[in-house]
């Protein structure tokens, strides 16, 4: 058996409790305990708590030290991969500076005998190798957003293995609805709007959560003034970066409107998705998405968040009509450095029956239990591992 932890230093002790939602008087007890080292039946007393109460605290509270300790030994002892890129540290950066691509970087050093994976050379370029952060925005409603959303998440925290963390941002409510329903993530006590509006250091201590929509505060949020939009952007960061080594992705999905919601989750992500219909009014709004004056993907890049990178505009909800096909034809010779490269073309979502269905049901399209959830999933899952593999997480 490992040994159990029983006592921890002061400064870690603090360092774990900041990221805490816990009350004063729990964190009372599992400082008598772990730091002052005193009896489970004196604290217990002390604080008038049940024992038992008193040692699942110290139990809880030790999860999290764990996990604090192996993120400090990551942080210091890095794998021998991220030691060979150090190594050759040169090379790289004047390689990245004459503008060679991931993967032609990739290959020289490959051909140099260093044994790298392409999401490890692109976590050490982007030189942040915690929580990887997406944010699902369009400029048009009735995309299938939240269904991209919720079914990504699904994926990354179930067959990938991921912690998962999803924050909904838009109104409508639609992954929020889909993922309470479900009851596989665990619906955080924090709404949606309030790490835009409060400092917040932490959520619950779960694989899954979901910081959910509330209606009427987030559709508040637009009238309150520049001052504030400012304020909402900055806790935004401070919340992504307090719970950094508590979840390997972060998943918010945005309204359609271009508002602070939406410009917020954009100058603090890694990585933006964009699932639009083979319409026109969708295509046209391509322009809007790259270039719109407040919340343009190229002006952010330029002036706020220059690591934003956009993983590319994704098809959805696509028919097998001869107009549609024209379209996606049409869409890949006017954009295709936008869209998502497979194995096989471009990456697009065909429109299913099954989709819908296991949004309603709250659960992965995979285990819908027909023939058409297998088909659709079959379907989807090279884009969400080519969108996983883009983000380093895969």
């Amino acid at each position: 058996m490992r040994p159990t932890l029983t006592r921890i230093d002061e400064a870690r002790f603090q360092r774990v409790a900041s990221r805490c939602q816990w009350s004063e008087r729990s964190l009372g007890v599992v400082h008598a305990l772990l730091v002052e080292g005193r009896q489970l039946a004196e604290v217990a007393a002390a604080f008038d708590m049940r024992p038992q109460n008193a040692n699942t605290l110290r139990s809880r509270f030790i999860k999290k030290v764990e996990k604090d300790r192996l993120a400090e030994f990551i942080r210091s002892e890095p794998p021998s991969s991220i030691l060979a890129l150090r190594e050759r540290d040169t090379e790289i950066r004047t390689l990245q500076a004459k503008g060679y691509s991931v993967e032609q970087i990739l290959t020289y050093l490959m051909e140099g005998g260093a044994a790298v994976s392409e999401s490890t050379l692109r976590n050490y370029l982007e030189g942040r190798p915690g929580m990887k952060t997406i944010v699902m925005a369009n400029q048009k409603g009735g995309v299938g957003k939240s269904a991209v959303a919720v079914q990504l998440a699904y994926y990354l925290q179930l067959i990938v293995g991921k912690r998962v963390l999803v924050i909904d941002f838009d109104h409508q409510r639609n992954s929020s609805k889909a993922l309470r329903t479900g009851g596989i993530a665990t619906v955080s006590q924090i709404p949606a709007s309030r790490v835009l509006t409060a400092k917040v250091k932490g959520v619950e201590d779960e694989p899954f959560v979901l910081l959910a929509a509330d209606n009427a505060e987030l559709l508040g949020m637009e009238v309150q003034g520049k001052q504030a939009h400012n304020l909402f952007a900055s806790n935004l960061q401070a919340f992504l970066k307090a719970v950094d080594a508590d979840f390997d992705v972060c998943i918010i999905d945005t309204n359609p409107n271009p508002d602070i919601r939406q410009l917020a989750s954009l100058v603090v992500a890694d990585f933006v998705l964009s699932p639009i219909q083979l319409n026109q009014e969708a295509i046209d709004g391509i322009g809007d998405l790259l270039n719109h004056d407040s919340i343009g993907i190229r002006k952010i890049q330029a002036t706020i968040n220059p690591k934003l990178k956009l993983i590319g505009i994704l098809p959805n909800l696509v028919e097998p009509t001869p107009f549609q096909r024209e379209n996606l034809k049409d869409l890949a010779a006017a954009f295709a450095s936008l869209m998502i490269a497979t194995g096989n073309g471009y990456a697009a979502i065909k429109k299913s029956t099954a989709i819908p269905e296991a949004q309603a049901a709250g659960i992965p399209v995979w285990k819908l239990g027909k023939t058409s959830g297998r088909e659709a999933w079959a379907q989807i899952k090279p884009t969400f591992e080519k969108i996983a593999s883009t983000m380093g997480v895969l």
